[in-house]
């Protein structure tokens, strides 16, 4: 049999701790390749525990920097940018001008484009109570 180092025999227990292996099923594994007792393996075992914990917390660490990284990226794909909005509400403007069909919530639409393009000018209350709004940058 060969004899091999201890650094060898704690890194073959490290990988079966992290397969999740137990203690008996990692001693049966082991003792064929290595020749060692049970307490030579018990005080490896011990040392290869350290070295696991080490190696869950170190990828449980990337891990979450991973998915943080994967949010803040699928957070910015999913928020449009300013022209993008311009360009959307516009097209829906454009489809109720041509039908004929201008709603509530084509008329909301249309006064938040008139705030985008900075054509929006709170003046205020007209004598009937409905709120004025300038959309003469809209074409």
């Amino acid at each position: 049999m060969a004899k091999a180092n201890k650094q060898v025999i704690i890194d073959e227990i490290v990988k079966h701790i992290l397969e999740g292996k137990g203690y008996a099923e990692s001693f049966a594994l082991i003792c064929p390749k290595f020749p060692i007792t049970r307490r030579t393996f018990t005080n490896y075992w011990k040392e290869a525990n350290i070295i696991a914990d080490r190696d869950r917390q170190e990828m449980n660490r990337l891990a979450k920097e991973a998915n943080i990284d994967l949010e803040i990226e699928s957070r910015k794909t999913a928020i449009m940018t300013l022209n993008e909005i311009k360009e959307t509400a516009t097209h829906f403007i454009r489809l109720s001008k041509k039908s004929n069909s201008i709603d509530a919530n084509t008329v909301r639409l249309m006064d938040m484009m008139s705030k985008l393009l900075g054509g929006y000018k709170d003046a205020g209350l007209e004598d009937n109570g409905t709120k004025i709004v300038f959309i003469d940058s809209i074409r």
